[in-house]
C-alpha cells in the first residue's frame, strides 16, 4: 500500500522519505498508520456503509460551507509557534524536544489556553519556542507547508502539529480578507476524501460507543 502511495504521487523513495520527515513520520510510523486506516475503514463500511457514503450534492455543499478555505488571491493572518531545529528528521536531543515541546502546545490550545499561553507553557520544554504575528499576508506566499496548512482551516482553527524542514509548527488562521470564489472542481476529489473520512472518524467512534454499551449489557447480565 504503501509503494502504490508512492508511485502515484510520482515520488522516488528518497523523496517520499524526506516528505514523510516534513510530516514528523518515519516510513514504519507511516505504513502503521496506513494499515490502521485500511483496517478501519474496512470495518466502518462493512458496519456503517450509508453512513460513510459521500454524494457529490454533499461535497458541494461542503465546499459552500468552506468556501473561505479556498479563496484565491485572498489575504490572511496566522499566528504561528514555531520549534526551530536544525532537520526536522534529525533524531538528536534537540529535535525530539521540539516533538515533545509541539504535541505540548497543541494539547494546550486544545484545551482552550491562547498561542501565547502555549507558549509560555511549553518553553521548560523547548525555550527556543517562537510565537509569530507578522499580520496580513496573501496565502499564496506563504511556505509552501504553511499554505497546505492553513488551506485546511477556518478562521478561528487551529492545526495540528506538523514539521517542515526548519523545525516544528503550530498555526491558528485569526482572519482572512479579499479574495476571489475558488473553483469546485479543483478541489472537488481532495474535498470528497476530507469529508469521507471525517464522517468515517465519526462513524468509528458510534461504533465504538455500541460495542462498549453492548460489553456492559453484556457484563451486568
Amino acid at each position: 500500500a504503501v509503494e502504490s502511495v508512492r508511485k502515484a504521487n510520482g515520488m522516488s523513495e528518497t523523496q517520499f522519505t524526506e516528505l514523510l520527515g516534513k510530516e514528523g513520520l518515519s516510513l514504519p510510523a507511516y505504513r502503521r498508520r496506513l494499515q490502521w486506516q485500511m483496517e478501519r475503514g474496512a470495518i466502518v463500511r462493512a458496519r456503517k456503509f450509508k453512513e460513510v457514503t459521500v454524494t457529490e450534492s454533499e461535497v458541494r455543499d461542503y465546499f459552500r460551507e468552506n468556501g473561505e478555505r479556498f479563496l484565491t488571491g485572498a489575504q490572511v493572518r496566522l499566528e504561528t509557534l514555531f520549534f526551530p531545529i536544525a532537520s526536522a528528521q534529525a533524531g538528536d536531543e534537540d529535535a525530539a524536544q521540539a516533538r515533545i515541546a509541539v504535541q505540548q502546545a497543541s494539547e494546550a490550545v486544545k484545551a482552550g489556553r491562547t498561542f501565547a499561553e502555549a507558549q509560555a507553557s511549553v518553553r521548560g520544554t523547548f525555550p527556543k519556542v517562537e510565537l509569530h504575528d507578522a499580520g496580513f499576508v496573501t496565502t499564496e506566499d506563504l511556505l509552501p507547508e504553511l499554505q497546505r496548512e492553513a488551506r485546511r482551516l477556518r478562521a478561528g482553527e487551529s492545526s495540528s502539529p506538523f514539521f517542515a524542514e526548519a523545525g516544528g509548527y503550530l498555526l491558528r488562521v485569526v482572519e482572512r480578507r479579499g479574495g476571489a470564489p475558488g473553483d469546485f472542481s479543483a478541489v472537488k476529489d481532495g474535498l470528497t476524501e476530507e469529508l469521507t473520512d471525517r464522517r468515517s472518524e465519526k462513524a468509528y467512534s458510534d461504533l465504538l460507543s455500541e460495542l462498549k454499551r453492548s460489553a456492559s449489557i453484556d457484563v451486568r447480565l
